[in-house]
């Protein structure tokens, strides 16, 4: 038995086709998985416990990208808004972000609670931050900054609930001391 070619006369594998195919479902006969290569051996390999690999035969998880030099980038793309993961083999570095100039946002269950903005601008509980760095709390909820070592606040600065004032305070979590206190007209305390 020899090589079988469809669309060819010099099939060079026990299948070649030369041309457009269509199956219903093409399946692996062995457990080492199954892979589609162009013919550089570069492609897309899917491992008998399901997990797919581009760029590498030996994926550890359930998606692994892999490039052995430069950038490696996985992009989501809706519209005109790509966000990208990326890992730089050369630089030493990664990250996730967007690559158009649009927001970036982490969401926890679903809703956002940080926003960097395409100016890099950050918001914290909020989607329009108009500083730097901007931290947004609901109405009677205390927000601290703390500077913490193990389990102790050292220096903490913030509003109390449902109060006006700028504290900064310093001592354990549960026992802290007030040292300064900026009320909303300037005075100092």
């Amino acid at each position: 038995l020899g090589n079988v070619g469809i669309g060819t006369t010099s099939p060079g594998q026990l299948l070649d086709v030369a041309g457009s195919a269509s199956f219903t479902q093409v399946r692996a006969r062995s457990s080492a998985g199954l892979g589609v290569v162009d013919d550089g051996g570069n492609g897309l390999f899917i491992k008998d416990q399901g997990n797919v690999g581009i760029g590498t035969t030996a994926p550890s998880q359930l998606l692994h990208v892999y490039k052995s030099s430069g950038e490696a980038h996985i992009l989501s793309q809706a519209g005109s808004v790509i966000s990208r993961i990326f890992a730089n083999g050369t630089g030493g570095d990664g990250g996730v972000g967007t690559s158009s100039n649009h927001n970036f946002q982490i969401q926890a269950n679903g809703s956002n609670v940080i926003t960097v903005r395409n100016d890099g601008k950050v918001g914290i509980g909020t989607t329009g931050p108009s500083h730097k760095l901007q931290v947004d709390v609901a109405n009677g909820n205390a927000n601290f900054f703390g500077i913490r070592q193990a389990s102790q606040i050292l220096w903490s600065m913030g509003l109390k609930a449902s109060d006006t004032k700028l504290y900064f305070r310093s001592g354990n979590a549960g026992s802290e001391v007030d040292h300064v206190t900026f009320q909303i007209d300037g005075k100092v305390g």
